[in-house]
């Protein structure tokens, strides 16, 4: 299952790309990152945690991205709290699309945002940081992933209040 809030936001702009299309297109045979589709539009999407150098996030994004026909690059930065507000302004500067967040900064990041969802403001974590022309919007994607991972095994969910 693709998690990533990223791609979820791409698939809200981009009306073709239903989530039934992309679950039925399943990427096989692939042993590790498609290259060369990089050009001068290429955007870039990144994910800050620290440590983070052992992820093999990178490889199912670009796969997926490139499967989706997305025109995106997706890079791990290990970065730590102490570099966390410098890597959160290089988002805008460098025009990326956005960035996943991992430990220890999905606390931290918050300061450094423009706005944040409201999941985001309930749990006060953000894994997903998405800039649109600039904004910076906090995101928490895990509880949505983990309850639609159960949804797609036949698992119901009740919430008792």
């Amino acid at each position: 299952m693709i998690a990533s809030g990223i791609i979820l936001s791409e698939l809200r702009t981009n009306a073709h790309l239903t989530k039934e299309k992309i679950m039925t297109n399943k990427i096989t045979g692939v042993d590790g990152p498609i290259t060369g589709w990089l050009d001068g539009h290429t955007y870039l999407i990144g994910l800050m945690a620290y440590p983070i150098r052992h992820s093999m996030s990178p490889t199912m994004h670009n796969n997926a991205f490139a499967k989706l026909g997305l025109n995106y690059a997706y890079l791990c930065f290990e970065i730590g709290n102490d570099k966390l507000e410098g890597a959160v302004n290089a988002i805008r500067t460098l025009d990326m699309r956005g960035s996943n967040v991992s430990m220890p900064n999905k606390k931290e990041v918050i300061k450094y945002l423009d706005k944040l969802s409201p999941a985001s403001k309930m749990c006060d974590a953000v894994n997903t940081i998405v800039n649109d022309n600039g904004v910076l919007t906090g995101y928490t994607t895990d509880g949505i992933g983990f309850v639609q991972a159960l949804k797609d095994e036949g698992i119901e969910i009740r919430i008792k209040l």
